[in-house]
């Protein structure tokens, strides 16, 4: 794992038992398996999936990325409703009620981008065509890896 990490690449781990703990603890990401996850996995771990399936990783990662695009775009939304109102407050004249409604009117934008979310699309991902069969394995004891590449 820490070759990987010296490479440059971003480890998530999945474990389940106490023996995974400290491998959870070195991966830029740890997941642990609540249902029959040890303690110790579960308090070290990044987070958390309460049923033991594997096949729900890639699902988490997906939606995960959707969420930071989500908040980024959020973010660039504000900012740019915010640099308008001011570039005409200070290029003429702005009324107070329309400044007013131009900075809640970009609230409730970004809540509703936010809000798409929650579709029940968004929590739904193909695992088939995400993640490789042998990368959902777990062989006995040890734990199953999966290595996510930022690219």
């Amino acid at each position: 794992m820490r070759a990987l990490q010296a490479a440059g690449h971003r480890v998530l781990l999945a474990g389940d038992g106490v023996n995974d703990a400290p491998a959870l603890a070195t991966a830029d990401t740890g997941v642990a398996m609540g249902r029959a996850g040890s303690d110790l996995a579960l308090d070290t771990a990044d987070a958390v999936i309460v049923r033991d399936e594997l096949a729900t990783v890639p699902a988490v990662i997906g939606l995960s990325r959707r969420a930071r695009r989500v908040v980024v775009a959020n973010l660039v939304i504000a900012a740019a409703f915010i640099t308008a109102l001011v570039i005409w407050d200070l290029a003429g004249y702005l009324p107070l009620p329309l400044g007013v409604l131009g900075h809640e009117g970009s609230t409730v934008i970004v809540g509703l981008n936010g809000l798409r979310l929650l579709r029940p699309g968004a929590w739904r991902q193909d695992v088939s065509s995400a993640t490789p069969p042998s990368a959902c394995r777990g062989g006995g004891s040890s734990p199953a890896r999966v290595t996510v590449t930022r690219r």
